[in-house]
């Protein structure tokens, strides 16, 4: 056994020399040194539906409604069961709930959004640097030349949020859409794959999985009579727009909006009206359209159970089906259309005829 560590040393030595003495040794490991670095990059996680083989694909993500509407909290108050939920299981921020709740308020801060802003950061509270130093913001200290490190958790989200503070709320900018062209600007040299896309429909997602803001936030009422088709508290998963498929991985346009519920949720109708389709079809798995005044009518897809039929006559918030999977479907939700000129007709943002809430601009 010495002997072979003898042969190998003496073979390796004088390779690993010749090496780093000669240019043409220098050019190989430094092209060894990329292509290391390339297979990191590559397979490294970029965030939920990044398709780093399509960039384009990437900034299509981000369409004009994407990431502009989320819930507001009634009365400005945080529903802390969704809230809390978020945490459980969150790496180092498991059960810390109140500390954000804390340090937000603090720095004049929603909580909401500086939480969704602190786990998407952190990928859920397990970045090396929360983890080894407190430092969920990646804040880093020119003067030492390496990231501050902090004794506690706290103190490392106040430093975050007075940043988050001084940086963007101070300039005016407190809609998630206004900061995040600011701190992911889409476009950009240093991010050729157009992962920034991403960051704006992703703090979306979980600020309204938390209930939605709860400053600078405002309701826009509907003014055509429709009520949302969900029970409360609702959340958007997916709006009206260009968007990946999550089928078969294409852009294509998304024709209405999808809201988040489960098996056995009700669906309801969205406004008065008859039902003129109510079967099976291949896209939409169970669906219905209604009828409304003015050659408007709605849709409804993905049901696991429809409760009506062609020709019956419906009122706003009346059961028509159940929250379901079927057809091209990868989990449990409700995909809400509004047509224009009859049945399966133009395909409109619904947004348009809906009660939902929009942040303030």
């Amino acid at each position: 056994m010495k002997a072979i560590k003898g042969a190998i040393k003496g073979l390796l030595i004088p390779i690993l020399t010749k090496l780093v003495t000669s240019p043409t040794g220098l050019a190989i490991l430094a092209t060894a040194l990329i292509l290391i670095l390339a297979g990191i990059f590559l397979f490294f996680p970029k965030g939920e539906g990044f398709d780093k083989n399509n960039p384009d694909a990437n900034k299509d993500i981000l369409n004009d409604d994407s990431g502009t509407f989320v819930t507001c909290q009634k009365d400005e108050e945080i529903n802390m069961k969704q809230f809390t939920e978020m945490f459980d299981g969150a790496g180092v921020f498991d059960q810390k709930a109140d500390v954000f709740i804390e340090v937000a308020k603090d720095n004049k801060l929603d909580p909401i959004l500086f939480a969704a802003i602190a786990i998407h950061e952190t990928g859920w509270g397990n970045s090396t640097l929360v983890k080894k130093y407190n430092n969920p913001g990646g804040l880093y200290n020119s003067k030492t030349d390496d990231f501050y490190h902090f004794d506690t958790l706290k103190a490392g989200l106040d430093m975050m949020a007075g940043n988050l503070y001084e940086n963007y709320y101070a300039e005016g900018l407190f809609t998630i859409k206004d900061i995040g062209q600011k701190y992911a600007p889409i476009g950009v040299e240093n991010d050729p794959t157009n992962l920034n896309a991403h960051w704006i429909p992703t703090i979306t997602k979980f600020v309204n999985q938390m209930g939605g803001l709860t400053m600078h936030c405002k309701v826009s009422q509907s003014e055509k009579g429709f009520v949302i088709p969900v029970k409360k508290p609702y959340n958007v998963t997916s709006e009206y727009g260009n968007r990946i498929d999550p089928i078969d991985g294409s852009v294509a346009l998304h024709q209405g909006m999808d809201f988040d519920c489960a098996k056995p949720d009700s669906i309801f109708a969205a406004r008065k009206g008859k039902v003129v389709f109510a079967q099976y079809t291949e896209g939409y798995g169970n669906m219905v359209v209604i009828k409304h005044s003015n050659q408007v009518y709605s849709g409804y897809g993905h049901m696991s159970k429809l409760i009506v039929s062609t020709g019956d006559k419906v009122n706003a918030k009346q059961q028509i089906g159940v929250c379901g999977t079927t057809g091209k479907s990868t989990g449990t939700h409700l995909h809400f259309e509004i047509q224009l000129g009859g049945m399966f007709g133009t395909r409109i943002n619904p947004r348009q005829y809906l009660p939902l809430s929009k942040e303030e601009n």
